[in-house]
């Protein structure tokens, strides 16, 4: 049992531990506090560590402990033992011990299906049992429905009936008749040839009696087969006679109406009455239409002159928005030229005064007389571009001469002074100590071969067990295999006649207990009875009879009770002194029992002597060796020994070869030492001679001058690059001085040729090349600026004249259409024009309304017009139909054809009946139709519709039964016949062939012996076919299997019995789980019941399954596993936890619970139940030491992480539990974890 569960470390604790009750303990804990850290640690203690650990999320496997308090006897301290669960396996003082709980058959899945329990197994486990699926299907359904035994009990039927029946033949009948058919064969044989033609005739009558029996068993099949058939067409001839009669009944009535109308005028007559019906509605709905369109045409309106003068306006409407436009742009094309001229004067400003008066005036004339001829302003141009380009050259050349010459006078550090001789000596034996199959790489291939091997040693001694490997590598453990497997062979020997010795000491020790039990039980039963007594009684007896010896009165009563006594004394005499002889007996055999028992004890303890001394030889083999003694068989050691001495051998083998090449090493180290002293860059090292120290320390004092080596030769070669680029950089700077000096010249030569230039072309003599640019630049603005000026002034005067027009025309037709407006006021003329466009607006509208409604009106006429038609086409119909019955008993009164409505009624109640009589003519002619196929002919159906009219079903049933009785019997008499044949023909084949009674005898003897046979058999089976039918029915009312039974009693204790059992249904395959209410109600399948209902179901058949596997382990003395159930109870009530709790502490009397919650009203239930005296124990799970899983991302572990930075898993369990459908499987979308993450108060990942 579990007591104490220790996590130090495990997943977030440090060290924690938690205290388990020995019957229910509630271990109660908030979310993502560590129950689920707890189960998965209580798994691992069991069955171990799995290769990539969930919770090593902050701690790593190796690290992991799961320690335990595991009792295995009564009280709170007796038989307890501190286990830890590691990456090692299941240590007891750090030593590998064997688990105390059961292992054959168990593991990790077992475990957690058989004996463990959650939510979500829960849920959906209730529904898979009620559909006859599931984990706990098989043990539900397998062999509890009783198929197989109603299989078997269908087979015993069957071979009863075989073996006897009552009527009929049998095997019985049969073998009785065959035992006296040769018992008169026997008696007939002496007389044999007297009766050969008498046989003969009795053969010849046999035959006749058959086929006559033969005829009559025709006769009488016919018969059943006529009143099988009588009996089922019954239904169908009477529901032909009920046919027939209500056929008869609506024929009266409707003769006595006037007649019955045919199916043609049945059909005119429908037809008909729903054209008049059409018709009038259609008059109707007419009537209503033409009313109101005629008022809705009232209500137009139409003025002719606005649509006379409709295309004109919308040709006035179409160029409004235009005339606007042109309005806005004559606006912008004023401000336009007005900002041209501005900015023209602005520009002129800037070459001197300008003077006042009308800008449109004064830029012209000021932009004309500013103008210099044109050749000379292209020469002027063409100099300054000249001269601008010749600034620009001397500008870049400047710069580029600023830094050429910053760059030659950086990087001008001092260079190392080396030879080059000397650098071409230290690259060439940089060169020779890399170069592959060089001195020095072989030595380190060696020292690194010889490393592993001894690495390879040293793990082959601790798999030999040596106590100290490494001294182990350096000396290998002196171990002689012979005698390791001479000493493990004797120790086995040993063990097993130490076995074998204490097996028979226990077989002897238990026939001594057997042969005393039975000597005591003799010893009790032996009772007083003795010689004395038996004087005694008999001395009474004489003392009685003595007066019968001298003649006088006897008491013969006292006589006869004496004797009696007498008689009972002796023959007690008789049994104590058998009962004594036994006594005897067995007190020998016990005395042997007893002697037996002692000597194979002593030859016990002798063998546990001698496996004592064996272990202990075999031990100092080890022990003396260093090595730990080995549990198993030395096989393993010795290997590891063979192994540990190759790999030893190997790794001196290359340490010798690392010695063989220091010589070349040395020497290679001397040259590189000489050399680098020579540059200044001396190595630790002193040159020696060949016969000097060749240490370990060779290697590295190398590598070191290699490594100095090849710096001061990239020092070297670093210099030499840096000498050539500061040759270069001296270069380009004086390459750029030069052309530097040459565009300065460029510049000066060029502004003296504009300057002579200008002058010559009247210009100021202060005017330079970047002033004649500017001065070109401001007048071809000026001149730009007056052009745009004039062109947006004729725009402007353009627009405005079609703006006018506009208007003058508006004017105009609004006063021609009474809508009087000015000209010249734009607001008026807007406003007109709207006015008329709305009017020419609502005139078309009504011009259109009112077409269409005069059409509308037309076209109403002419239906109407049509419904009338096809109304009085209809009433000529029905007084065609009409007149077609009247009488002349019957006159029209009035003076037209057409029917009035009593008419119209009358007839279509006519015809309703006429049609109902037609629809059941046509039933009797299809039941009629359907007879004959039947009875073969339409007379055999007449016939039948008679017999079965003449009779009740009753009868035609008893018919029935009487016809199979007599083909029944008339098969029996024709099969009685037909053996009286056979027995004819087989008696004269007899007589004729002239059997003898040697052989009659035989083959009596054979029947007799095969009748007793079946006789007996049929017994058997008739007993064990009642047995099985008595327990059939037994085990139908019960309708369970014990797990069934003890499901339905954890249930009713569950649902306080609202639910009392389960019963298992399977119908040819088709399985289901029913479940009987406490009225006796039985609810079939999963959607007949609550999901909490559901629920309950499961939990009590894990709870019943879980009791039942408990007695299993116990019974077969395999020890007990813990239960462990995970928020089993998050979705129960108050009264179904109670409930619950109480259930789950019923089974903690005999099985250590576990459950695991985070409500704390389960834990407050439990605590009372605890407080009322039941097995129950609260605990809390301790707070843990580091981040739960799902709260802060991770290093450790990150494997089990996803992008987000939570556990997949955490997630997908929560959203179980929300009721949400998640897969098993794959990615967990990025939704579903932001609400993970809202509902756990976490922060989104940086």
């Amino acid at each position: 049992m579990l007591r104490r569960v220790t996590l130090a470390p495990y997943g977030a604790f440090e060290s924690a531990a938690v205290d388990l009750g020995t019957g229910l303990t509630v271990v109660l804990g908030p979310n993502e506090s560590g129950k689920s850290t707890l189960l998965a640690a209580v798994g691992d203690l069991l069955w171990g560590f799995e290769k990539s650990p969930r919770y090593a999320f902050v701690h790593a496997r190796a690290r992991l402990r799961v320690g335990a308090r595991w009792e295995t006897g009564g009280g709170d301290d007796g038989g307890a033992r501190d286990l830890v669960r590691s990456s090692r396996g299941l240590l007891e003082d750090e030593e590998p011990v064997e688990a105390p709980w059961p292992q054959d058959g168990w593991d990790r899945g077992a475990w957690t299906n058989r004996l463990g329990l959650d939510h979500e197994r829960l849920r959906h486990g209730g529904r898979a049992v009620l559909r006859g699926g599931g984990d706990l299907a098989g043990l539900v359904f397998s062999a509890h429905h009783g198929s197989g035994a109603q299989e078997l009990l269908a087979a015993l039927e069957a071979e009863a009936e075989r073996l006897w029946r009552p009527r009929g033949g049998s095997a019985v009948k049969d073998g009785a008749r065959q035992v006296r058919e040769l018992d008169e064969e026997l008696a007939r044989t002496a007389t044999r040839a007297g009766h050969v033609e008498a046989a003969r005739a009795a053969a010849e009558a046999a035959r006749a009696d058959a086929d006559r029996a033969q005829a009559q068993l025709r006769l009488v099949r016919t018969g059943r087969e006529e009143a099988a058939l009588r009996l089922r067409l019954a239904p169908r001839v009477r529901e032909l006679l009920r046919t027939r009669e209500q056929v008869a009944a609506a024929t009266a009535q409707l003769r006595a109406a006037g007649g019955a109308l045919s199916a043609a005028r049945v059909d005119a007559h429908d037809e008909a009455a729903a054209d008049l019906a059409r018709a009038e509605a259609d008059l109707a709905d007419l009537a209503a239409r033409s009313a109101a369109l005629r008022d809705e045409r009232a209500r137009c309106t139409v003025e002719d002159d606005v649509l006379a003068a409709g295309p004109q306006i919308d040709a006035l409407l179409e160029a409004r928005q235009a005339r606007a436009e042109d309005d806005a742009d004559a606006v912008r094309a004023r401000a336009s030229a007005e900002e041209a001229l501005h900015a023209a004067r602005q520009a002129l400003e800037t070459l001197g005064p300008v003077p006042d008066g009308p800008v449109a005036d004064v830029v012209p004339e000021l932009v004309a007389r500013s103008r210099v001829p044109a050749d000379r302003a292209a020469d002027l141009s063409q100099l300054a571009a000249a001269h601008t380009a010749a600034v620009a050259d001397a500008t870049r050349s400047a710069e580029e001469l600023q830094r050429a010459r910053e760059a030659a006078a950086v990087g001008r550090a001092p260079l190392p002074d080396v030879a080059e001789d000397d650098v071409e000596t230290l690259r060439a034996l940089v060169a020779a100590a890399d170069r592959d199959g060089s001195a020095a790489r072989q030595r380190r291939a060696a020292l690194a071969a010889r490393d592993e091997h001894r690495a390879a040693a040293r793990a082959a001694a601790v798999a030999a067990g040596a106590v100290d490997p490494d001294a182990a590598v350096d000396a290998r453990p002196a171990l002689d295999p012979d005698a390791v497997r001479a000493a493990h062979a004797a120790l086995a020997a040993a063990a097993e006649e130490r076995a074998r010795a204490e097996a028979e000491h226990d077989r002897c020790a238990a026939a001594a207990g057997t042969a005393a039990d039975e000597l005591a039980d003799a010893e009790r039963g032996v009772g007083g009875s003795d010689e004395e007594a038996l004087r005694a009684t008999r001395a009474a007896r004489d003392a009685l009879l003595a007066p019968l010896r001298d003649g006088g009165p006897v008491d013969g009563s006292a006589l006869l009770d004496a004797v009696a006594r007498a008689d009972e004394a002796a023959d007690a005499l008789l049994d104590h002194a058998e009962a004594t002889a036994r006594l005897r007996e067995l007190r020998r055999a016990a005395d042997r029992s007893a002697a037996r028992a002692a000597a194979a004890g002593d030859e016990a303890a002798a063998a546990v002597a001698v496996a004592a001394r064996a272990r202990a030889e075999h031990a100092a083999l080890f022990t003396v060796a260093g090595l730990r003694v080995p549990d198993g068989v030395p096989a393993e050691v010795l290997g590891a020994l063979e192994r540990l001495g190759a790999e030893r051998a190997a790794a001196d083998a290359w340490d010798r070869r690392a010695d063989e090449l220091g010589a070349e090493v040395r020497a290679h180290l001397d040259a590189l030492a000489a050399v680098l002293a020579r540059c200044g860059a001396a190595a630790d090292h002193t040159p020696t001679d060949h016969g000097a120290d060749q240490g370990a320390d060779q290697g590295a004092d190398l590598d070191v001058a290699l490594e100095r080596a090849r710096t001061l030769v990239a020092a070297a070669d670093d210099a030499a690059v840096q000498r050539a680029l500061d040759a270069d950089r001296d270069r380009t700077a004086q390459a750029v001085a030069q052309r530097h000096d040459r565009h300065r010249r460029e510049v000066e030569d060029a502004e003296r040729a504009f300057r002579a230039a200008a002058g010559a072309a009247g210009l100021p003599a202060d005017l330079g090349p970047a002033g004649w640019t500017a001065r070109a630049r401001v007048l071809e603005t000026a001149a730009e600026a007056a052009a745009t000026a004039r062109r947006e002034q004729d725009r402007a005067r353009v627009r405005q004249d079609r703006v006018a027009a506009f208007a003058a025309e508006v004017a105009a037709l609004a006063t021609d259409l009474g809508t009087p407006c000015a000209a010249g006021r734009p607001e008026q003329v807007e406003a007109a024009l709207t006015a008329v466009a709305d009017r020419l607006r609502r005139s078309r509208a009504d011009e259109r309304t009112a077409a269409d409604l005069e059409q509308r009106i037309e076209q109403a006429a002419a239906d109407t017009a049509a419904a009338r038609a096809r109304r009085r086409q209809a009433l000529a119909r029905l007084s065609a139909l009409l007149s077609d019955d009247r009488t002349d008993d019957r006159p029209d009164d009035r003076p037209d054809d057409r029917p009035g409505s009593e008419d119209l009624a009358r007839l279509a109640a006519r015809a309703r009946d006429s049609r109902d009589l037609l629809t059941l003519q046509d039933a009797e002619r299809a039941l009629t139709a359907a007879l004959e196929q039947e009875a073969a002919s339409a007379a055999d159906a007449s016939r039948l519709v008679e017999e079965v009219r003449a009779r009740s079903d009753v009868d035609l049933s008893t018919d029935d039964e009487e016809a199979a009785l007599a083909v029944e019997e008339a098969q029996e008499v024709w099969g009685r016949t037909r053996q009286d044949v056979a027995r004819a023909e087989v008696e004269l084949e007899r007589l004729t062939s002239g059997a003898d009674a040697n052989v009659l005898a035989a083959r009596r003897a054979e029947a007799l012996a095969g009748l007793q046979a079946d006789t007996e058999r049929y017994v058997v089976v008739d007993l064990q076919r009642r047995v099985l039918r008595r327990q059939l029915e037994e085990f139908s009312a019960a309708r369970a299997n014990p797990l069934l039974t003890e499901a339905g009693h954890v249930l009713t204790r569950l649902t306080e019995g609202r639910w009392t059992a389960l019963v298992a249904l399977d119908d040819g395959g088709d399985r289901r789980l029913a479940v009987r209410r406490s009225d006796g109600e039985l609810l079939e399948g999963a959607d007949a019941l609550s999901e909490g209902t559901a629920d309950q179901v499961f939990l009590a058949l894990r709870l019943a399954a879980v009791a039942a596997q408990h007695r299993e382990l116990v019974a077969a003395g395999r020890g007990a596993l813990p239960v462990v159930l995970d928020d089993v109870l998050m979705t129960f009530d108050e009264r179904r936890t109670r409930a619950a709790l109480g259930a789950l502490a019923d089974l903690a009397r005999d099985v250590q619970v576990v459950l695991l919650t985070h409500h704390a009203d389960v834990a407050e239930q439990a605590e009372d139940l605890g407080a009322a005296g039941e097995p129950v124990t609260v605990t809390r799970l301790p707070v843990p030491q580091a981040p739960v899983p799902g709260t802060v991302p991770s290093t450790a572990g990150a494997a089990r992480r996803g992008p987000s930075g939570v556990d997949p898993q955490l997630v997908r369990a929560w959203a179980r539990e929300q009721g949400l459908a998640v897969a098993d499987r794959g990615r967990v979308s990025e939704q579903l974890v932001r609400d993970y993450r809202a509902a756990h108060g976490l922060d989104e990942p940086g």
